[in-house]
């Protein structure tokens, strides 16, 4: 990530039931000056902040499958010829118009783009990024192993691999390659192209379906996926027709900076209009999905807002519907011993000890009464076992905390000494 000064993480459950961890990392590469500078008014300074943080960006964070994506696609041409095409995805196909892939953010619309967001300039074939992705393992496969059967006694591999065998070779990178403790001797599954695409396929690549929880806030995917293919790493800032969108930031020494919203649009070859922003040293040593922001403010008071975070809803789901199943159970139970009651025998003819309230209407009372106190008081499993091995807490921190005094602060503004 860069030379780290200082960091913090929280700890989350959420819906996906296992733990994952939000990191806030500051950098020395990206520092006070470079981000102030990003909208300076200056257009030499700008510029300069803005270069050093797009280099810090290529370094960081990728967007695509590491090399270009070799494929060799058939094209039919008007006479219905068909004619093998070779190269680098990037020189076969094109972006489809932008409406398509708005429409393939949308909840129910990218039901119909099916992830077609790709043509062949030759044929106006339509393609998504998973072909793209179908096409390049083929011809590694034809290139290792042409003609015969992978090393090692294996099977041949059959493109588009199986969910299991993408899992498979996904979760076991960091063992068989790279120096592990089991290296893959295959040319096919030992080759390090094959295996990174294999791993960012698998963690990396959003679904063109999407998930339950992209459509959280409204009807498009709040991941913002496909986005289309850039040559290059930008920087897209929204100012407005009319500057309505610049933010004035106020700064403890007084002075004032204007800002505008904007998007870091990282280098995104064709074929990875899906690809999630990443750290690749990451994927490879951890095999898992990362999800990388950088350089805006407000991600800090994102990770901030873990302090007072309330995941109630999700951790106290199970006990809830335990205790309330057990509740109607026992109602149930009642009900049918009062029916019963009614048609044998009448109430003025009751024994004195039938009429007082039973034992399953006081531990139906009891269970609805403990259901309601543990609501707002209970975490998952997982969760416990956390915070015991976090000193207490969901949240870890590079720095011990001090108590900062306002004289304190006014001195530092002031350059003078803080040992008051």
């Amino acid at each position: 990530m860069g030379t780290v000064i200082a960091f913090a993480g929280a700890d989350e459950e959420q819906g996906r039931k296992t733990l994952h961890r939000h990191w806030q990392i500051w950098v020395k590469e990206i520092n006070h000056t470079v981000r102030d500078s990003l909208f300076h008014k200056d257009t030499k300074t700008r510029t300069d902040a803005r270069n050093t943080f797009l280099k810090h960006i290529d370094d960081a964070i990728c967007a695509n499958y590491g090399s270009d994506l070799h494929i060799t696609h058939k094209c039919v041409d008007t006479n219905e010829n068909e004619i093998l095409k070779s190269g680098i995805a990037n020189n076969i196909f094109k972006d489809k118009d932008p409406c398509y892939f708005r429409q393939g953010r949308h909840q129910d619309l990218c039901n119909d783009v099916q992830g077609g967001i790709m043509y062949c300039g030759e044929c106006n074939q339509t393609v998504s990024t998973v072909d793209i992705v179908n096409m390049s393992l083929q011809r590694w496969k034809d290139t290792l192993n042409p003609g015969k059967r992978a090393q090692l006694n294996r099977p041949d591999t059959n493109i588009p691999l199986s969910k299991a065998r993408l899992d498979i070779a996904a979760y076991t990178t960091s063992y068989h390659m790279n120096g592990g403790c089991a290296l893959e001797k295959d040319a096919f599954w030992g080759n390090s192209h094959v295996r990174d695409i294999l791993l960012k396929y698998r963690f990396e690549e959003h679904s063109y379906c999407h998930v339950a929880s992209c459509f959280k806030k409204d009807c498009e995917c709040r991941f913002m996926f496909p986005f289309m293919s850039t040559a290059c790493t930008y920087i897209h800032e929204d100012k407005g027709d009319y500057n309505q969108n610049e933010t004035l930031w106020y700064s403890l020494d007084g002075s004032v900076n204007s800002v505008y919203p904007f998007l870091v649009l990282p280098k995104r070859p064709m074929g990875c209009q899906f690809i999630n922003a990443h750290n690749t040293t990451i994927s490879q040593v951890l095999n898992c999905n990362t999800n990388i922001q950088i350089g805006d403010a407000s991600q800090v008071f994102y990770s901030t807002l873990y302090t007072s975070k309330s995941t109630q809803e999700e951790d106290n789901e199970k006990q809830i519907r335990t205790g309330r199943a057990v509740i109607k159970r026992i109602k149930r139970v009642l009900e049918e011993t009062s029916d019963t009651i009614s048609e044998n025998q009448s109430m003025e003819f009751m024994p004195q000890e039938r009429k007082e309230p039973s034992f399953v209407e006081g531990l139906s009372r009891v269970l609805s009464g403990l259901n309601a106190a543990t609501t707002r008081n209970v975490i998952s499993a997982t969760m416990a076992h956390l915070i015991p091995c976090n000193n207490g807490s969901r949240f870890v921190y590079s720095h011990e905390f001090s108590d900062l005094l306002v004289s304190q602060m006014e001195a530092t503004l002031e350059g003078q000494d803080i040992t008051v």
